[in-house]
């Protein structure tokens, strides 16, 4: 019995300390996109997400605003969520262009999936539908696609980092209860 606690209390601590190590970067993950057609990065369920999201782009500092850097994410505000992304491209005048979708309540999102190929994103939501009647809820989806620059896009660099609260920036945009499920290349 003494060695089962032992087992657990090294199992908790080395949790702990990998927590704290994750928690040091400004980002939970990074894909190398060099000589890829895409990549794809996933979420789950929404219902209890707050503030900023799912952020993702070639600058490991982004701060979730455009500029320079593409960039999306997703942001929850007074219970709805929305997709976010900006192409990178800056005119003369320093202006990029933005992309919104919205996805509608929360509480209903089942999951976001991002696509991104060197000339656009595709953002698609799973939604449940609302029944005032009946318990039925059924499934659809919300579908974005956002044109980027191949020059300006995610592919300016050979990597792309995410982060699954906040941004990249760190505190500048907070968030919380935001899940990537997956990352992965193609």
């Amino acid at each position: 019995m003494t060695q089962t606690l032992m087992n657990a209390l090294k199992a908790a601590t080395l949790s702990a300390l990998a927590l704290g190590a994750s928690q040091a970067l400004a980002y939970d993950g990074a894909l190398s996109i060099s000589g890829k057609t895409g990549f794809v990065i996933q979420t789950g369920s929404l219902a209890n997400v707050t503030g900023y999201g799912v952020h993702f782009s070639p600058a490991s500092s982004s701060d979730g605003m455009g500029g320079y850097d593409a960039e999306c994410h997703l942001v929850e505000s007074s219970g709805n969520v929305f997709v976010y992304c900006f192409d990178g491209y800056l005119d003369a005048a320093n202006h990029h262009n933005q992309f919104f979708m919205p996805l509608g309540n929360k509480a209903h999102i089942t999951g976001v999936s991002f696509t991104v190929y060197p000339t656009e994103v595709r953002a698609v939501a799973t939604v449940l539908s609302a029944n005032p009647y009946t318990t039925e809820r059924k499934p659809y989806t919300i579908t974005g696609t956002f044109p980027l620059r191949q020059s300006s896009g995610y592919w300016r660099s050979s990597t792309v980092y995410y982060k699954a609260n906040g941004v990249l920036a760190g505190s500048t945009r907070p968030g919380s209860g935001y899940a990537i499920t997956s990352a992965y290349t193609f």
